[in-house]
Parts: structure tokens; C-alpha cells; sequence
């Protein structure tokens, strides 16, 4: 047992030691943030049953039949007569990927879809739900009773409802959990639902911190930022700005760098030659219309010598990271032996 905790000590030590290298290499500048704070986001229903902060540009997109609800009792229960009741049938449930960091959300939860019903108008009742993955009991939920479907499908109707999360944005989904979106109807005669389709983007929009801006760097004439995106959208489907003392620049030319480490991306533009001191606004978003973007400023101070031991302790980042995993791995074989002997 002795030799099991020492093991564990050791391991936990050293993966302690690598973390903190880590962090202080690449918190080399801050920008002012709150990673509290909760920004308006839209989650789209997309294919394969996915949600998607990404905007659909698919001009054709999805459908999902929505069950008939209606039981026939008819007359003494044979069925002469045309009476019976509408019960309610589940839709569908959409999920978002696991999320690489812990989010919270909050504000108002807006619910839309679009439906129709193919040569008769229909009517039918809806349930929306926000739930963690695997879990029961949803976060929020709302109900919208008694809304004509559309028996047109060139003029689909549009179902929106919406309800608060609890006060305070304190509801959070932590990493590796991921969000669902249920959907039940109650439906008389049945219906066809739209999603996934830039013309009818199904989907629900909240708040959350899902989306946030880490710091930025300005050295050997380039300047960066760092971010992390719980969603782990394509860098290459978000909206990307830099903005210098009011001036934006082109939005072409960007370099990336993954750090798979701590789960952040490093977005970064060349050739940004400044001679003195400079103010800087990165703007960053998942391109959705009428919802948040994200921003961090700071102020650049042009200083030579501290531009040259930022740009050594950057190129030092990485082969220390590698020689902390090595070390750790090292002393797990020294260890390994010793047990074994």
C-alpha cells in the first residue's frame, strides 16, 4: 500500500509540476475578461440530430415526421364514429457535442421550429425541454398549446415559445456532458418538421459562456489571441476581428496553433509592425445573426526588452511541456522497476 501511495505522489507531483510550467508559459499577457459572463447563443438543429452553434447553410436541410397522437374509441370502442383522443408522442432529442470546458447558462430560453402538414391544416400541441445529457429531468421547459399547422408546405408555421432559466446563471453542464434538446407533440393528424436549413433555423438560443477570450500577445510582429470554445467549433466558421486603435484589419492571412493541453486556440495575424504603444479589440463569434460576439481588449505597451523575453519564453512553451510529460514518464518506469524488484 506504502508503494502504491508513493506512486500516486509522484504521478500527481509531477503532472502538478507540468500543468504549472504550462500555465506560466502561456499566460505570458491577460486581457480583461469575465468568464462569468453569459452571451447571447443560438443552438441549431441539425443533421443527424445534432445541435450546432455553427449557422446551417444548407439550402435544403432536414425533416422529421411528428406523430399522429390521435386514439380512436369510436362508439363503445369499435371505432364507428370518428371521436377518440390526442395523446402525446415524442419528436426527437438533439444533442450538442461533449463539452471540452464547463458552461453555465441562463436568461431566456427561446424554443423555435417550423412545421407543416402536407394538403391539411392540423393542430397540435408542443413541449420543449433543455436537458444534460443522460439526465431526466430537464433544466428548463415550456409548453405551447394549440397552434394551427400549416397545410402548405411552401409556408411553413413557425412555433416559438420561451421560459427563464433559474436566477442567478447558476445552471451549469460541466466538461464531457453535453446539452439535449426534446421535443414532444401533441399532434392531431400528424406533421412534418423543418430543421437544419439556413431558411428555417430550428434550434434554441440562451444564454452561456460557452465562447470565451483568454489573452492576447503582441510579439515579433505578431499579435494573437487565445480562446476557448466549449463547442469545438471549426475555427474556420467563426467570425474573426482584429481591431487596432479603431481600425479593423483584414480578416485574410490568419495562422492557428492548438494547445491541446489546456483545450485553447491561439488565432494569430503576421506582419502587425507598431512603433508605439497600441490598443487592441479581438472580436470572435460563431457568425450567428442577432446574437453576441465575443470581445476582449488591451493595451499594448511597445517595450523591447520585455518584447524579446516574451518572445523566448514562447519559444520555450512547448519543449518544456515535452520535457515535463518526459520526465513524468521517466519517473513512472524508475517507479515501476522499483515495485517490480
Amino acid at each position: 500500500m506504502e508503494q502504491k501511495a508513493r506512486i500516486r505522489y509522484f504521478i500527481a507531483f509531477s503532472l502538478l509540476i507540468s500543468t504549472m510550467l504550462s500555465f506560466i508559459m502561456t499566460d505570458l499577457a491577460t486581457c480583461e475578461r469575465n468568464p462569468t459572463q453569459l452571451n447571447r447563443i443560438y443552438l441549431f438543429m441539425d443533421e443527424g440530430m445534432s445541435l450546432s452553434p455553427i449557422p446551417p447553410d444548407d439550402p435544403t436541410g432536414e425533416t422529421l415526421f411528428i406523430p399522429d397522437g390521435f386514439v380512436g374509441d369510436g362508439f363503445g370502442g369499435y371505432g364507428i364514429l370518428p371521436v377518440g383522443s390526442v395523446e402525446w408522442r415524442e419528436v426527437g432529442t438533439w444533442s450538442s457535442v461533449r463539452l471540452s470546458e464547463s458552461i453555465l447558462l441562463g436568461g431566456k430560453a427561446t424554443f423555435t421550429i417550423w412545421a407543416y402538414n402536407k394538403g391539411n391544416a392540423t393542430t397540435s400541441d408542443f413541449e420543449f425541454q433543455i436537458c444534460k445529457r443522460a439526465e431526466e429531468n430537464p433544466l428548463v421547459m415550456i409548453r405551447v398549446d394549440n397552434i394551427r399547422i400549416s397545410g402548405d408546405p411552401t409556408v411553413p408555421t413557425k412555433v416559438s415559445g420561451s421560459v427563464n432559466f433559474p436566477p442567478g446563471n447558476d445552471t451549469s453542464i460541466e466538461s464531457g456532458g453535453s446539452i439535449e434538446l426534446k421535443l414532444r407533440a401533441r399532434c392531431n393528424g400528424g406533421a412534418t418538421l423543418l430543421f437544419g436549413t439556413d431558411e428555417y433555423p430550428s434550434g434554441v438560443e440562451f444564454n452561456t459562456n460557452s465562447l470565451v477570450i483568454s489573452s492576447i500577445e503582441y510579439y515579433d510582429e505578431r499579435l494573437s489571441f487565445q480562446y476557448t470554445d466549449a463547442f469545438r467549433a471549426p475555427w474556420t466558421r467563426l467570425t474573426i476581428q482584429f481591431v487596432i486603435d479603431g481600425i479593423p484589419l483584414d480578416n485574410e492571412g490568419y495562422t492557428t496553433e492548438m494547445d491541446n493541453l489546456n483545450q485553447t486556440r491561439w488565432i494569430t495575424v503576421e506582419n502587425v509592425r507598431m512603433n508605439d504603444d497600441f490598443n487592441v479589440l479581438v472580436k470572435i463569434s460563431y457568425g450567428q445573426v442577432n446574437c453576441d460576439c465575443i470581445e476582449a481588449e488591451k493595451k499594448i505597451e511597445i517595450d523591447d526588452e520585455k518584447e524579446e523575453e516574451v518572445q523566448l519564453l514562447t519559444s520555450l512553451r512547448l519543449p518544456i511541456v515535452f520535457i515535463s510529460v518526459i520526465m513524468t514518464l521517466f519517473i513512472l518506469v524508475i517507479i515501476t522497476n522499483k515495485e517490480e524488484e
